[in-house]
């Protein structure tokens, strides 16, 4: 199972970087085309991809900061902030008599 994750993420990566790099080489490819005008196809592609890396880059900060609010929350809910970094009277063992 844990092999398959690896596998998937390994895979989703690739593909996120391709969907990033070959809109990108395009768009430097294509940049000084000897345009034709209005209907300009090449001109049409370049606007296509630079709309697809503006899309990319919005769900990434979505992502991020989705990411921050749920780790924000599971930190806040595992109460890890009561504990003290150096360790407590019980994981000392220390017995406390009156």
């Amino acid at each position: 199972m844990n092999n398959q994750k690896r596998i998937g993420a390994g895979i989703l990566c690739i593909v996120f970087v391709l969907a990033m790099l070959v809109p990108s080489v395009f768009i430097i490819h294509e940049a000084g085309h000897d345009c034709i005008g209005e209907d300009c196809p090449i001109c049409q592609a370049i606007a296509t991809c630079s709309q697809l890396l503006r899309v990319i880059g919005v769900v990434i900060l979505i992502l991020a900061a989705l990411l921050g609010i749920l780790s924000a929350q599971r930190a806040w809910n595992s109460h890890a902030y009561f504990v003290p970094a150096f360790g407590t009277l019980v994981s000392w063992k220390i017995r406390l008599n009156n």
